[in-house]
């Protein structure tokens, strides 16, 4: 994998955390709370977007509206919940600067690699070569197993397994809709 590819991710997961710790640990944690919803949204809804709404509709776009309909949804409602939020809370919590910029920090990071993870998982349902900046990845394994596997050579920071994994948690454990 291109080294520059993973130098790209840490960079934009660290600046995400440098920004959040300076705003703060209240701020860092309302956006990452933002940011978790905004994946489960996006994550819920754009297979209907796609396909009950749109493939039907425009061949035009076929091969990009998959991706495209999950990095927009996605960036949408954290638009959304961002500016809801912000209106809703307009001032920051006054707590001691170390623990104020470590939190900022931890919650930044935790909504860096959340939001990097969605945004590799959006672009994976494009339609483009197979293999980007040498990163592949996943793909379902060739045993006609249902058994999704990495493509590839790891990451340095594997968001896009991070934030699937998180969601994958998230799904069987809180988010499951069990009745019965």
């Amino acid at each position: 994998m291109s080294a520059i590819f993973n130098f790209m991710i840490i960079i934009m997961v660290f600046l995400i955390a440098y920004w959040w710790s300076n705003q703060g640990f209240f701020s860092g944690l309302l956006h990452m709370a933002a940011v978790i919803v905004a994946g489960a949204v996006s994550i819920s809804v754009w297979e209907l977007l796609v396909w009950d709404l749109a493939l039907g509709n425009t061949a035009f776009m076929d091969n990009y509206i998959s991706g495209l309909s999950f990095v927009f949804v996605f960036i949408g409602v954290l638009i959304l919940l961002r500016v809801g939020t912000d209106r809703l809370v307009p001032e920051n919590l006054s707590l001691p600067p170390a623990i104020d910029m470590a939190g900022g920090f931890v919650t930044g990071a935790v909504a860096g690699i959340l939001a990097v993870g969605l945004l590799l998982t959006g672009i994976g349902f494009l339609q483009r070569p197979h293999e980007f900046m040498g990163y592949k990845g996943y793909g379902r394994s060739k045993s006609g197993t249902s058994e999704i596997t990495e493509v590839g050579a790891k990451m340095w920071l594997p968001a896009d397994w991070l934030a699937t994994g998180f969601y994958e948690l998230a799904s069987v454990t809180g988010l499951r809709p069990d009745i019965g």
